[in-house]
């Protein structure tokens, strides 16, 4: 009773057709795929193989290129980076540009190492190192003295000023004149000139120039000049009267004419 059934010629005629007796893709009616030969031909065999660039077929930069830094079309290495750093990262010297070391404090204060930059504290160290106070055996820095210090001369090894030696120095070379010493040598003063008698106690001298301080006295010596001869002279009298003037008068029978050379000290 069974109409739909496939006979034995249907059933071997339908697997005649089927896919166990094709050998080749041409013979499942595929013409445009790779073969196997195909595919190793064109990969060569290396796909499943390669570990490097190079094992593809990539060129990789050279030393060379690498430390040109020029080139831009190919990979770059680990080692070709490191030769690019290192050529390219250099100690630096007096005319090459370049990575510095810094200097120790050894190298500062010695002042011999020129390939190593300092810092401030190093800078620091070698200025202190060298900037002493001066003596009188070591060379060094060394503050002025105040005028006071120089008068007092209380300071050591400290500078002076040309003007601070000779701060006060005066003079007035001649026939009459003075000279007045240095502050710091306590301003000590001589005069010096020829004088006329006095004829009163109004008739007052003057010296050369005035004593800054006091008079320690004033000395005459008559001369030549004094009329009447020397043979009565009882020698001079002189009165300070300030530090400007003074009189005088020759012990004796000069009536006012007496002549003398005079020296007075002071300061």
């Amino acid at each position: 009773g069974i109409v739909d059934a496939y006979t034995r010629t249907d059933i071997d005629y339908y697997l005649g057709r089927k896919a166990d007796k094709a050998t080749t893709l041409g013979g499942y009616g595929i013409v445009d795929a790779y073969t196997r030969t195909d595919v190793d031909y064109y990969l060569g065999g290396k796909a499943d193989k390669a570990t490097t660039l190079n094992g593809y077929g990539i060129s990789i930069a050279t030393q060379q290129e690498a430390e040109a830094g020029a080139e831009n079309t190919k990979p770059v290495s680990a080692l070709r980076v490191s030769q690019a750093i290192a050529a390219a990262v250099k100690q630096a010297t007096t005319s090459l540009a370049g990575l510095v070391k810094l200097a120790t404090k050894d190298d500062a204060e010695t002042g011999t190492e020129d390939t190593k930059a300092m810092t401030a504290l190093r800078v620091a160290q070698s200025i202190a190192k060298r900037v002493v106070g001066a003596t009188e055996t070591v060379i060094g820095i060394s503050r002025f003295a105040t005028l006071a210090e120089v008068v007092t001369g209380a300071s050591g090894a400290i500078a002076v000023s040309p003007s601070y030696m000779v701060s006060g120095l005066s003079y007035s070379f001649g026939p009459s004149g003075y000279i007045k010493l240095p502050s710091f040598l306590t301003g000590f003063m001589v005069q010096w000139g020829p004088t006329d008698e006095s004829t009163s106690v109004a008739d007052e001298r003057y010296f050369p120039t005035p004593f800054p301080g006091e008079v320690y006295g004033a000395w005459l010596q008559l001369n030549s000049g004094t009329p009447g001869g020397l043979g009565s002279s009882f020698g001079t009298v002189v009165q300070i009267l300030s530090p400007a003037k003074y009189i005088w008068t020759a012990a004796g029978s000069y009536g006012g004419g007496g002549k003398a050379f005079m020296i007075a000290l002071g300061r």
